[in-house]
């Protein structure tokens, strides 16, 4: 398995980790990961990265090693805010994932004059939290 793997985990410090059920079932369920297989662990918020290793894979929970935290190697020289009118159905999930692999630090939704969409109460919560989660997973896959 190779270090290219990338894992989101915030609050990242040196020392043993036990990673979230989302993070365990990324590398334990979907890319088949084993004890002693590496991957590359990042903070998204903090900009920082650390090199880690699988010890033990236990009823769906991946605990690992993380060795010492340096800042991101892969990092915007400016950050990038990228402005978009909401669109509707499921057409903001794609323009997220693409923005941020084409290297967008921040997303800002916009609800325009001709906006159908509108972001109001839990469901608008909703949204902006699979927002979330689409660019994290989308960071992860390009390296950012």
């Amino acid at each position: 398995m190779s270090s290219r793997i990338r894992v989101a985990i915030p609050g990242l410090a040196q020392g043993p980790v036990t990673l979230d059920r989302a993070a365990s079932r990324h590398l334990a369920g979907v890319l088949r990961a084993r004890c002693g297989d590496a991957f590359a662990a990042f903070d998204p918020e903090r900009g920082l990265e650390a090199d880690g290793h699988i010890v033990q894979v236990e009823h769906g929970r991946v605990h690992a090693e993380l060795g010492p935290v340096r800042p991101a190697r892969i990092v915007a020289h400016l950050p990038i805010t990228w402005i978009q009118g909401l669109a509707k159905g499921d057409k903001m999930d794609g323009i997220v994932r693409d923005a941020t692999e084409l290297g967008a630090t921040r997303f800002a939704p916009a609800e325009t004059a001709f906006s159908v969409v509108k972001l109001v109460g839990p469901r608008g919560e909703a949204r902006r939290a699979r927002w979330t989660r689409i660019a994290e997973e989308a960071a992860r896959q390009s390296g950012r």
